[in-house]
Protein backbone atom coordinates (compact mmCIF):
# COMPACT_ATOMS: atom_id res chain seq x y z
CA UNK A 1 0.00 0.00 0.00
CA UNK A 2 1.39 3.40 -0.92
CA UNK A 3 2.07 6.07 1.70
CA UNK A 4 -0.64 8.27 0.18
CA UNK A 5 -3.23 5.47 0.35
CA UNK A 6 -2.23 4.72 3.94
CA UNK A 7 -2.68 8.40 4.85
CA UNK A 8 -6.11 8.52 3.19
CA UNK A 9 -7.29 5.39 4.98
CA UNK A 10 -5.97 6.66 8.31
CA UNK A 11 -7.76 9.99 7.80
CA UNK A 12 -11.01 8.22 6.91
CA UNK A 13 -10.79 6.10 10.07
CA UNK A 14 -10.03 9.13 12.23
CA UNK A 15 -13.00 11.02 10.78
CA UNK A 16 -15.26 8.05 11.49
CA UNK A 17 -13.91 7.75 15.03
CA UNK A 18 -14.40 11.42 15.83
CA UNK A 19 -17.98 11.37 14.51
CA UNK A 20 -19.00 8.69 16.99
CA UNK A 21 -21.14 9.93 19.90
CA UNK A 22 -18.90 8.51 22.66
CA UNK A 23 -15.88 10.26 21.16
CA UNK A 24 -17.77 13.56 21.06
CA UNK A 25 -18.37 13.23 24.81
CA UNK A 26 -14.68 12.60 25.46
CA UNK A 27 -13.66 15.55 23.31
CA UNK A 28 -16.07 17.74 25.26
CA UNK A 29 -13.99 17.02 28.37
CA UNK A 30 -10.66 18.06 26.87
CA UNK A 31 -11.74 21.17 24.99
CA UNK A 32 -13.36 24.51 25.79
CA UNK A 33 -15.60 24.73 28.81
CA UNK A 34 -14.98 21.17 29.94
CA UNK A 35 -11.24 21.66 29.89
CA UNK A 36 -11.51 24.80 32.04
CA UNK A 37 -13.91 23.14 34.49
CA UNK A 38 -11.58 20.20 35.00
CA UNK A 39 -8.64 22.57 35.42
CA UNK A 40 -10.56 24.42 38.14
CA UNK A 41 -11.40 21.11 39.83
CA UNK A 42 -7.76 20.04 39.81
CA UNK A 43 -6.21 23.47 40.61
CA UNK A 44 -8.47 25.36 43.00
CA UNK A 45 -5.55 27.47 44.27
CA UNK A 46 -4.35 28.48 40.78
CA UNK A 47 -7.58 29.74 39.42
CA UNK A 48 -7.37 33.22 38.02
CA UNK A 49 -7.97 33.90 34.33
CA UNK A 50 -4.29 34.55 33.58
CA UNK A 51 -3.20 31.28 35.15
CA UNK A 52 -5.93 29.39 33.30
CA UNK A 53 -4.79 30.98 30.05
CA UNK A 54 -1.14 30.16 30.66
CA UNK A 55 -1.58 26.62 31.98
CA UNK A 56 -4.07 25.54 29.32
CA UNK A 57 -2.36 27.41 26.47
CA UNK A 58 -5.54 29.32 25.68
CA UNK A 59 -5.67 32.95 24.63
CA UNK A 60 -6.94 35.39 27.23
CA UNK A 61 -9.95 36.34 25.06
CA UNK A 62 -10.82 32.63 24.72
CA UNK A 63 -10.61 32.17 28.51
CA UNK A 64 -12.81 35.24 29.02
CA UNK A 65 -15.39 33.83 26.59
CA UNK A 66 -15.37 30.43 28.30
CA UNK A 67 -15.66 31.95 31.78
CA UNK A 68 -18.58 34.13 30.66
CA UNK A 69 -20.38 31.04 29.33
CA UNK A 70 -19.68 29.13 32.55
CA UNK A 71 -20.96 32.06 34.63
CA UNK A 72 -24.21 32.10 32.64
CA UNK A 73 -24.61 28.39 33.41
CA UNK A 74 -23.82 29.18 37.07
CA UNK A 75 -20.90 26.72 37.09
CA UNK A 76 -18.34 29.33 38.23
CA UNK A 77 -18.19 32.58 40.14
CA UNK A 78 -15.64 35.35 39.78
CA UNK A 79 -14.48 36.76 43.10
CA UNK A 80 -12.09 39.54 44.00
CA UNK A 81 -8.85 38.32 45.53
CA UNK A 82 -8.90 39.34 49.22
CA UNK A 83 -5.14 40.06 49.16
CA UNK A 84 -5.10 42.01 45.89
CA UNK A 85 -8.41 43.52 44.80
CA UNK A 86 -7.04 43.97 41.26
CA UNK A 87 -7.01 40.19 40.81
CA UNK A 88 -10.01 37.99 40.10
CA UNK A 89 -10.25 34.40 41.30
CA UNK A 90 -12.40 31.83 39.53
CA UNK A 91 -14.30 29.51 41.87
CA UNK A 92 -16.42 26.48 41.06
CA UNK A 93 -19.99 26.64 42.31
CA UNK A 94 -21.87 23.66 43.71
CA UNK A 95 -23.58 23.32 40.32
CA UNK A 96 -20.17 23.30 38.63
CA UNK A 97 -18.83 20.62 40.97
CA UNK A 98 -21.98 18.54 40.45
CA UNK A 99 -21.65 18.86 36.67
CA UNK A 100 -18.01 17.72 36.81
CA UNK A 101 -18.94 14.75 39.01
CA UNK A 102 -21.56 13.71 36.44
CA UNK A 103 -19.06 14.07 33.58
CA UNK A 104 -16.47 12.01 35.48
CA UNK A 105 -19.05 9.29 36.07
CA UNK A 106 -20.01 9.22 32.37
CA UNK A 107 -16.39 9.20 31.26
CA UNK A 108 -15.48 6.37 33.63
CA UNK A 109 -18.40 4.27 32.37
CA UNK A 110 -17.43 4.95 28.76
CA UNK A 111 -13.80 4.03 29.35
CA UNK A 112 -14.86 0.83 31.13
CA UNK A 113 -17.01 -0.01 28.09
CA UNK A 114 -14.07 0.53 25.71
CA UNK A 115 -11.66 -1.49 27.86
CA UNK A 116 -14.17 -4.34 28.19
CA UNK A 117 -14.80 -4.33 24.45
CA UNK A 118 -11.16 -4.12 23.38
CA UNK A 119 -9.71 -6.22 26.16
CA UNK A 120 -6.87 -5.31 28.47
CA UNK A 121 -4.09 -6.34 26.09
CA UNK A 122 -5.41 -4.34 23.13
CA UNK A 123 -5.98 -1.35 25.39
CA UNK A 124 -2.37 -1.54 26.57
CA UNK A 125 -1.21 -1.71 22.94
CA UNK A 126 -3.28 1.34 22.05
CA UNK A 127 -1.81 3.28 24.96
CA UNK A 128 1.68 2.27 23.88
CA UNK A 129 1.07 3.81 20.44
Amino acid sequence: MSDQMLKQQLMAQLVTLFQMEPMARLIERIQGEGRVLFYLKDHPDQANPSQISQNLSLSKPRVTSILNALRKKEFVELQSDPDDRRKINVVLTTAGRDYIALKVSHTEAMLDYYIDGMGRESTDELIAL
